[in-house]
């Protein structure tokens, strides 16, 4: 899958997805990460080993800031694309929030919850994995490039047989971006 990297103000990131038309014809529109355009991450996750998602359901828009209540402090969330669908039930969206709870500890003398996701493995579409496990999904890597005042997003892959199973798995889970 390929991705841009745009740096917000504040020092986060949007992960944003770029799909040709060739994989959008594999896609399934009823995958409910389909409609995911970009994941924006509010602050550096570079040195958090792990973050708790939450999907809201009821979302009033498709980009706006996602805020939790209770004591909890917000890294990231999705952003979808314009044709995402209103939930009948809750006439909202259906968007991710990646949080930490007030109690974790993220300096590694605390296990990560059983929910919890490894905040580089995630990618919009992409559920990401475990932090405890080995992923078998690649990892990000940002690197700027400083003359083009841009970003680009580097797959790490820990092993590439692995790699190759989360692309053929990953496919159902596609969602195309935009243009603006």
């Amino acid at each position: 899958m390929k991705t841009h990297v745009r740096r917000l103000r504040g020092g986060g990131v949007e992960i944003i997805r770029l799909l040709s038309p060739k994989d959008l014809e594999v896609a399934s529109r009823d995958h409910p990460l389909f409609y995911e355009k970009s994941i924006v991450w509010l602050t550096d996750i570079a040195s958090v080993p792990f973050v708790r998602v939450k999907t809201v359901r009821s979302a009033r828009s498709r980009r706006g800031p996602l805020y939790l209540a209770g004591d909890i402090r917000v890294l990231g969330y999705s952003k979808l694309t314009a044709d995402a669908p209103v939930c009948e039930k809750t006439k909202g969206y259906e968007r991710r929030v990646f949080y930490l709870a007030a109690d974790d500890k993220t300096d590694g003398n605390q296990p990560a919850p059983p929910s919890s996701v490894n905040p580089r493995s995630v990618q919009p579409g992409s559920e990401g994995c475990a932090p405890v496990e080995e992923c078998a999904e690649p990892q990000l890597s940002v690197a700027s490039d400083r003359a083009e005042g841009s970003s680009v997003v580097k797959n790490r892959e820990p092993n590439s047989a692995a790699a190759s199973q989360f692309f053929l798995r990953g496919w159902n889970q596609l969602s195309m971006v935009p243009s603006d």
